[in-house]
């Protein structure tokens, strides 16, 4: 997926799949932002973090501005 804003890097976050569980990792130097269903999101910096059933992941500077935009996703694992 390709991302055209200045501040999302090439290989921003890599989505992987671990023993029927999904995580983000971040790669970049910014951040990725992780939104949880009536939370406030989490950052992630450098780690891979959990991913719930449904999230949206925002690869901005800050959840807030008029300039972010979300990945919304939902995960279907096979058993």
């Amino acid at each position: 997926m390709i991302v055209p804003k200045p501040w999302v890097s090439r290989k921003h976050a890599v989505v992987e799949i671990r023993r029927n569980n999904a995580y983000v990792r971040d790669t970049s130097s910014n951040g990725t932002f992780i939104c949880f269903d009536g939370q406030d999101p989490v950052l992630a910096r450098r780690e891979a973090v959990l991913l719930p059933h449904k999230c949206a992941l925002s690869l901005t500077r800050n959840t807030d501005e008029n300039v972010a935009e979300f990945i919304h996703c939902e995960l279907i694992l096979k058993a």
